[in-house]
């Protein structure tokens, strides 16, 4: 009988502990949904205040940029056109730069080849000169 008691608060134990279990289980998945769902809207919120703080930055931007030049209109679009026109007119520079210097080096070859050509122009007519030259005393001794 007492085998037969201890069984059943043994069974009755278990069924409890399965039970406690399941519940803390569903308990368990409960908050970490509610983790979840509180991260998402931490997130959430921070993103709306980066995006409020963006705002005010720019506000602050735009009214520091105004109380600066109070005569001018802040134009963001604009100042963006300036900045590309800016841009634009160094590249030309560049540009303008790279062609004098390419137009300065191909100046030196050509004085270099002019050079090195008249050297060897020089040095046929003299080998020209220098034959007939040979002829001639050739021609005279015989």
């Amino acid at each position: 009988m007492y085998c037969h008691y201890a069984i059943q608060e043994n069974k009755s134990f278990i069924t409890k502990k399965r039970s406690l279990d399941q519940a803390f289980s569903h308990t368990l998945r409960e908050f970490e949904t509610f983790q979840i769902k509180l991260k998402w809207k931490v997130d959430l919120c921070s993103v709306e205040i980066l995006d409020k703080s963006t705002t005010q930055q720019d506000t602050l931007l735009q009214s520091t940029i105004s109380s600066t030049i109070p005569e001018q209109q802040f134009d963001l679009e604009k100042l963006r056109e300036e900045i590309r026109e800016e841009i634009r007119e160094e590249i030309r520079e560049e540009i303008r730069q790279f062609r004098d210097e390419i137009r300065e080096e191909m100046y030196e070859m050509c004085k270099y080849f002019r050079k090195e050509i008249c050297k060897e122009v020089r040095k046929e007519i003299r080998d020209a000169v220098k034959e007939i030259n040979g002829r001639r005393s050739t021609n005279y001794r015989s």
